[in-house]
């Protein structure tokens, strides 16, 4: 039996790019079970739900609902009262360290903005 973890990940508020950036990397790893910028000496990845709130530097706010392979990430209102985003992992081969190394490459984060 493989083991299912859940795991937390906050991010600053994105620029545009960075939020380009970040579909980009939800697409590689919901659909081929990669991370962008990391080897493929990794295991796969397998994330069963994605959650999120995703908060632009623009002041909107989205969320981030997803299932298996699909997903879709829907507008909620301008002028976010959040000051930071977050998404949410949970499947089985999620390594936290390897994760967050890809999401700051991916968003280029230094390590501290992507606990």
């Amino acid at each position: 039996m493989k083991h299912i973890s859940t795991l937390s990940f906050e991010l600053p508020i994105l620029t545009q790019i960075q939020g380009q950036n970040l579909d980009q990397w939800i697409r590689t790893l919901l659909w081929e079970g990669n991370l962008l910028g990391i080897g493929s000496s990794h295991q796969r990845i397998s994330v069963h739900r994605t959650k999120g709130r995703i908060v632009a530097e623009n002041g909107e706010e989205w969320i981030l609902q997803g299932v298996g392979e699909v997903y879709e990430m829907k507008k909620i209102g301008e002028m976010a009262t959040e000051l930071q985003s977050k998404i949410v992992l949970i499947g089985e081969g999620l390594q936290a360290e390897t994760i967050k190394k890809s999401l700051a490459y991916t968003l280029a984060l230094d390590t501290e903005h992507s606990k």
